[in-house]
């Protein structure tokens, strides 16, 4: 399982964009997403974090690759 955090370390919301799907949140300042690839057991997943104008982008290793995305209560949101 590869899991990553995306943590807002600024003063004002974000937004956090996960690709190649387009899903987006708003991230509150101190806040966080969790962003978990189930897969069925292959080593090669990954993510990448990119910083843009508007916020983050994480992009997924692939569009294939399944991914759960959780708030900083724990609740599945994507």
């Amino acid at each position: 399982m590869v899991k990553i955090r995306v943590v807002n370390t600024q003063k004002q919301p974000i937004r956090v964009v996960l690709e190649p799907w387009a899903l987006e949140w708003m991230l509150n300042p101190d806040d966080y997403l969790d962003f978990i690839a189930v897969t069925n057991g292959a080593q090669n997943e990954w993510f990448m974090v990119e910083d843009s104008d508007y916020g983050l982008i994480v992009w997924a290793q692939e569009a294939g690759m399944l991914v759960d995305v959780h708030d900083s209560t724990g609740k599945l949101v994507g």
